[in-house]
């Protein structure tokens, strides 16, 4: 079951709620979207929050785990990759990596940007199992969901693959041409989000869900039949090998403008200077 709920400044994050016997819930949002749209989705189904057993995180960023420890006081089990830990653990990690550089290289004020990272997550919380790819969480019935680490938008992304219902839960790992909002796709480590993609179509998947509404062909939060699915991943790698053509180019903005429907008139979208970062921070080829 989708869920969306809004973002400050607009767009939406969309969490996703299994009702198996443990019931899990895909991602938690902000601060407020437990209380909020997800408790309000819930009650529609006679589901309360303290129904849920297990939250599980497609990655670390603050709109997509803002909400977890407004559920861990409900008595949910937090689950995280590894390597995105430590956002969970500290408000201060998210403005000493990727959302600290990426207010930095938009040219835009820190303190506004601490200010809303503390506003939307709502604690700094242990989380109580770490993933890694080929984990398999098993939440009764034939609901059996597996890890697939899929890094490059960030180093602990994750998919939740539902065999049985060839369902694949991406977050943001499937960037399309970036969301609705920001027109760009972001990601930090562009060959790992190369092979990713990879990793992620291979699966055949039947559903793909998203963490956002993306320009994937369709603007989708989520799509189904296999040639939605495979338009997703068709347009996300055109868009990346995009990126991956300016990042040489003198103007990349320029370069990248007309082919992705930007407005040349306008500032440049907000991720283009991290994720064209990621070229040259990895040796990216």
């Amino acid at each position: 079951m989708p869920i969306a709920c809004p973002l400050p400044g607009g767009g939406r994050v969309y969490s996703y709620f299994i009702d198996a016997p443990s019931p899990a819930l895909i991602d938690a949002g902000v601060s407020g979207s437990p209380p909020g749209e997800i408790a309000t989705a819930l009650g529609e189904r006679g589901i309360r929050l303290e129904d849920v057993r297990y939250v599980v995180n497609t990655h670390g960023h603050w709109d997509h785990l803002g909400g977890d420890a407004v559920l861990r006081e409900r008595g949910s089990t937090l689950a995280i990759h590894s390597a995105d830990a430590e956002l969970l653990r500290s408000r201060d990690a998210h403005m000493r990596g990727y959302w600290g550089d990426r207010l930095s290289l938009a040219g835009k004020p820190t303190e506004p940007g601490r200010a809303l990272i503390l506003e939307h997550i709502a604690g700094e919380v242990e989380p109580d199992r770490l993933l890694a790819h080929g984990d398999e969480l098993d939440l009764g019935g034939d609901v059996r969901l597996t890890v697939v680490h899929v890094p490059g938008h960030s180093a602990g992304s994750v998919a939740l693959w539902w065999e049985a219902r060839r369902l694949l839960v991406v977050g943001d790992a499937v960037q399309g041409a970036g969301t609705t909002g920001s027109r760009c796709p972001f990601y930090v480590d562009p060959d790992a989000y190369r092979t990713s993609l990879a990793r992620m179509e291979d699966l055949r998947a039947g559903v793909l869900c998203g963490g956002h509404e993306f320009r994937w062909g369709v603007d989708a939060a989520f799509v189904t039949g296999e040639a939605g699915v495979g338009q997703a991943f068709e347009r996300s790698r055109a868009a990346e090998a995009l990126l991956r053509a300016a990042a040489g180019s003198r103007d990349p903005f320029d370069a990248l403008a007309a082919p992705m429907g930007w407005d040349a008139r306008a500032a440049a979208p907000e991720p283009l200077g991290l994720t064209l970062r990621g070229y040259f921070a990895g040796g990216s080829s």
